[in-house]
């Protein structure tokens, strides 16, 4: 497989009196690689190495271990999203190892999207969204038990139209449970997908698809 991930260095970690051991070498070599930011190789991240020979570095943690693994593969975003790497850096012969509870900060750029689709306003938010260029409408009728429950279908109605961009969806608004679930399966045997729900505060059972 072929990769084409693009990064962008945002900053290093701004240590001042550093991080120090007894160990005078492993103190070097942390003070070189600290200063150091990361490449890429395919979907891999490429820690930058002591120029002396016997230390390592590895990644002591990262801020998004979904995007950037603890073992350097990068899992590319559905958007750009910014990424802090914590380095280790790891004196082989005795084990010891200094790491920086400051961050080398990274931007990971997510592949371009061409989609029309843009990310729905809905609440909680959608994390990250990568749309296409596909079309679905929502269509039917709405069921109501009684006139009473004509401005609660109605806010049903323009909330799923202002969520989706679409238009209204077959469902039910009843006050009783027991005429709900008999909603709920007439409308099954016509319709993939339907279920009920019960608004907090709302005092209404609600049949969507």
């Amino acid at each position: 497989m072929t990769y084409n991930i693009k990064t962008e260095n945002i900053a290093l970690p701004n240590i001042k009196n550093g991080i120090k051991s007894e160990n005078a070498r492993l103190n070097a070599a942390f003070d070189e690689v600290i200063k150091q930011f990361p490449t890429v190789n395919g979907n891999r991240l490429v820690l930058p190495a002591p120029s002396e020979n016997g230390f390592c570095t590895e990644l002591y943690g990262t801020g998004n271990s979904v995007i950037v693994s603890k073992d350097g593969i990068i899992t590319e975003p559905l958007e750009d999203i910014t990424v802090n790497l914590f380095y280790s850096v790891i004196d082989v012969s005795s084990g010891e190892s200094l790491h920086s509870d400051s961050a080398v900060v990274i931007k990971i750029y997510a592949r371009e999207n061409t989609g029309k689709n843009k990310k729905p306003a809905v609440l909680p938010s959608v994390r990250e969204w990568r749309g296409g260029n596909g079309e679905f409408v929502f269509s039917g009728v709405i069921i109501c038990e009684d006139d009473s429950l004509l401005n609660a279908a109605k806010q049903f109605e323009l909330y799923i139209s202002e969520m989706t961009g679409s238009g209204s969806v077959v469902f039910g608004v009843f006050e009783s449970e027991e005429t709900a679930v008999d909603a709920k399966n007439i409308l099954s045997g016509k319709y993939p997908n339907v279920f009920m729900t019960r608004p907090v505060n709302c005092g209404v059972y609600v049949i969507e698809r």
